[in-house]
């Protein structure tokens, strides 16, 4: 713990960033989890049966999974801190889009496209904090791991 309040005083700004995006992984895990209480809503929304619009989380987790491999191949080549901010505006937008979809077909692509944002961002994101704490990172990443994982 000492070492990490050390690494914390010795590097304020590579701290701010990480709080930063800390906050954002927060909020990014708030949007990715909204299908689960708004579920029953979105039936009634584009007229359909539960067991259809449940394909709106595997729309999701299938863009989810190529968005992380997408990054994967392509993060030394982008600024990835523009990145994770465009990447987070882009995932607001479409939760904005969510209740405006009406039927089933564009909801799937709205849920599909927030989720390759988020792959995206999630990726950047971790890697990101790799490259701001390089060998000092454990606490760190246990850190955003944490924030992930108290929304999920």
């Amino acid at each position: 713990m000492t070492r990490c309040l050390h690494q914390i005083r010795l590097h304020p700004l590579r701290f701010l960033k990480t709080c930063v995006l800390y906050s954002t992984i927060l909020g990014a895990a708030m949007t990715f989890t909204i299908i689960g209480p708004t579920i029953l809503d979105l039936k009634t929304q584009v007229n359909r049966d539960i067991s259809q619009v449940s394909y709106c989380i595997t729309a999701r987790a299938a863009g989810y999974a190529v968005g992380s491999i997408i990054m994967g191949m392509v993060f030394k080549k982008i600024n990835v801190e523009l990145f994770c901010s465009i990447s987070i505006s882009m995932s607001c937008l479409m939760t904005v889009l969510i209740p405006h979809m009406r039927d089933l077909y564009s909801l799937l692509i709205v849920f599909n496209l927030g989720g390759l944002v988020m792959g995206l961002y999630d990726t950047a994101a971790n890697s990101f904090l790799l490259f701001l704490w390089g060998k000092e990172i454990g606490p760190f990443i246990q850190a955003m791991t944490f924030a992930l994982e108290s929304e999920l």
